[in-house]
């Protein structure tokens, strides 16, 4: 991965990668052959290409884009998509996303693979938006989050904080929730802090103002609002109903 600038020694590269996909994000205008056949690619749009083609830029002037060559992975779902894509209001934050996963490499290699994961979801989302194809079980950048909220149920969590451990956006980070949770980050923490509750309320003798600062919500009104909302009862209602 790179953000080489181009278009400047020579105006046109030539190439064939036999063995690698490459996907690119792009911040110019220029003309992508594929195999022969003309593409055009102006800032905003991204391509993704399949090992053997043979791939032409024709630049017009200095050019840099953000680009990943990697392996494909045997055995995953397929999904067709087009080989070129305008990412239209999410191409800020996908070009900011893999510039910052550039930076990572190569010493850390894990969280640019999962940002490049991350990257070629998001292309599949835009690209195919009434088919959301589920490309994998679940989500790396989701995992990460929710690994760091299990890790901080007791504390404080903000969503600002979550997305700079994660590397994301506010916006995208909530996006990802939604469709790989079917809940907001903010609902998920709150659903986790009351499962989490529910379990020492109905396992443990421990008392109730104790399981409300072990679930960060040390105030006793706000828990007792969070366990009937969740929960539909009480913390002492709960209690009450598991010893019956």
């Amino acid at each position: 991965m790179g953000i080489p600038r181009h278009g400047e020694a020579q105006p046109v590269d030539d190439f064939v990668l036999p063995d690698l996909w490459c996907f690119h994000i792009y911040s110019y205008h220029a003309v992508l052959e594929l195999n022969g056949a003309p593409q055009i690619i102006q800032p905003g749009h991204a391509s993704i290409v399949p090992p053997g083609v043979r791939t032409v830029y024709r630049y017009q002037g200095p050019s840099d884009h953000v680009y990943f060559h990697f392996e494909p992975v045997d055995g995953e779902q397929k999904v067709e998509l087009p080989l070129v894509v305008g990412l239209g209001e999410r191409f800020k934050s996908m070009d900011d996303q893999a510039r910052k996963a550039v930076g990572y490499f190569p010493p850390n290699r894990a969280y640019p693979r999962s940002v490049l994961w991350s990257l070629l979801c998001e292309y599949a989302e835009i690209a195919l938006p009434d088919q959301r194809p589920n490309l994998s079980s679940s989500h790396p950048l989701v995992d990460m989050a929710v690994k760091h909220i299990e890790q901080r149920l007791a504390g404080e969590i903000t969503v600002s904080r979550l997305c700079d451990e994660v590397g994301v956006s506010y916006g995208y980070l909530g996006r990802l929730f939604k469709t790989w949770l079917g809940c907001s980050v903010l609902e998920h923490i709150r659903n986790r802090r009351a499962d989490h509750a529910e379990h020492l309320i109905v396992s443990t003798t421990m008392p109730i103002k104790v399981i409300a600062r072990a679930v960060g919500v040390p105030n006793l009104q706000q828990f007792n609002r969070l366990m009937q909302q969740t929960k539909g009862a009480s913390p002492r209602m709960i209690r009450k109903r598991a010893r019956r």
